[in-house]
């Protein structure tokens, strides 16, 4: 499979898992496993770099977990209800 077949198909996995990503530090987060069920990545922010630890990304192959999280990123944060439940709070005082 050519290179760009392989980063278009993680890309397409990662949509799939960047609603299951949780972050469990300011630089790292946990994705669940496609081929694990009760399995899980973690994928940490390094120099400005991902890096996973999934057989994938040790191989040096694109990683549908790094894309996770990277779709994750550039989707940028979003607010936890208890968050804007304050804030709705604070408006209406």
């Amino acid at each position: 499979m050519a290179p760009s077949e392989r980063r278009r198909r993680a890309l397409d996995r990662g949509l799939f898992l960047a609603d299951r990503v949780s972050r469990v530090a300011s630089a790292t987060w946990l994705v669940p496993s496609q081929s694990d069920p009760s399995g899980v990545h973690a994928v940490a922010l390094v120099d400005g770099y991902l890096h996973c630890d999934c057989y994938a990304a040790a191989a040096g192959q694109s990683c549908a977990h790094k894309a996770a999280v990277a779709l994750t990123l550039l989707a940028g944060p979003v607010p936890d209800a208890a968050a804007s439940e304050a804030v709705d709070v604070q408006r209406s005082a």
